[in-house]
């Protein structure tokens, strides 16, 4: 049952990372350390959780969305400074043109990369890591 409920918190984990990085606090590495400690405690615990839950082996389980909030936040924070080095800047954040208003310039692929990503290898990663782990 406790398995079960930690999907809901998994989620709302995971909204509120992607709200962050909507909002550009994902620019700060001061909050990417904080939400990269804080998601890795949570992820221990959902190990635990799904040491604990043998009988459910062969599915995917409520616990492992406990992962997705700390795999978004470790992809975005390589894939960001992977971009920095390269460019000099910071990945732009405005996904409604090639063209960011706010930032007066081009995006390109790497922009999108760092934004959309982390967003899916989240979500699948907790299901490839239950196969692997059975």
């Amino acid at each position: 049952m406790i398995d079960t409920l930690a999907l809901i918190p998994g989620c709302i984990l995971y909204v509120v990372v992607c709200t962050l990085g909507f909002l550009k606090k994902l620019r700060n590495d001061r909050i990417i350390f904080i939400l990269i400690n804080a998601t890795g405690l949570i992820s221990v615990y959902a190990i635990f959780l799904k040491i604990q839950g043998l009988p459910f082996v062969g599915r995917v389980r409520g616990s492992d969305a406990l992962f997705i909030p700390f795999i978004y936040v470790l992809t975005y924070a390589v894939l960001r400074h992977f971009y920095k080095q390269t460019y000099n800047r910071e990945p732009t954040y405005n996904r409604t043109d090639w063209y960011d208003p706010d930032e007066g310039r081009e995006q390109n692929f790497f922009d999108v990369a760092v934004f959309i990503l982390p967003m899916a290898f989240s979500i699948f990663f907790p299901v490839l890591l239950n196969y692997i782990w059975q």
